[in-house]
């Protein structure tokens, strides 16, 4: 796997392997245009609470949620994902696993995989809207999972958490030409900002 040398600064969202640089899927994908630089939130507070619902998704992936810590704010969302995963019946395989990739030297945290109904699902959870774009962000955390795990993504999908705490809509990318954009556009960056880290990527 390609997770030990790989050093992530949450602060900055950047990600770092030894002393280089690698963009991120969302910066390849505000470099091209796919996604807007305000792409999910209104406002920064909107944007905090979307970054504090993940971690307390993760934290409840990994059965460590401390529910009494939430804020109504955030709690909703948590519970809409968490009666999705009941019904559904989702067994989770990993959670915000950041990686990167050697071949095409970028990086990125996805946000969850696991098992639905026998197949290998990675779900981008989103708090905000959920643009078209989605469908390319998840097939860059397909290439950086298939990369370092070393087994296959069956399904891609978003799922659209509401405040309520209300049933989540799930909505699934079945476009396999998703992960040729995705490198398109890692190739598009490279031209666009004279990108270094991909200097050594055998073409």
């Amino acid at each position: 796997m390609n997770r030990e040398n790989l050093k992530f600064l949450p602060e900055t969202h950047q990600y770092f392997v030894g002393d280089k640089e690698l963009p991120s899927v969302t910066a390849i994908l505000r470099g091209c245009g796919i996604i807007p630089n305000n792409q999910y939130y209104n406002n920064d507070f909107s944007r905090n609470v979307g970054q504090v619902v993940h971690v307390a998704c993760d934290l409840l992936n990994r059965k460590n949620l401390d529910w009494s810590s939430l804020i109504p704010e955030v709690a909703g969302y948590v519970r809409s994902y968490e009666r999705w995963t009941h019904i559904i019946g989702f067994e989770m395989i990993a959670s915000e696993m950041a990686m990167y990739s050697q071949e095409w030297r970028f990086a990125g945290k996805l946000d969850v995989v696991g098992w639905v109904k026998g197949k290998r699902l990675l779900l981008d959870l989103k708090t905000g809207v959920v643009l078209p774009g989605t469908a390319i962000q998840t097939a860059g955390y397909e290439i950086l999972w298939q990369e370092n795990q070393k087994v296959s993504i069956q399904e891609r999908g978003s799922l659209k958490l509401f405040p309520d705490g209300s049933l989540p809509k799930l909505t699934i990318f079945p476009n396999p030409d998703d992960i040729e954009i995705f490198k398109a556009c890692r190739k598009i960056y490279n031209w666009r900002y004279q990108d270094d880290s991909d200097s050594d990527r055998k073409t």
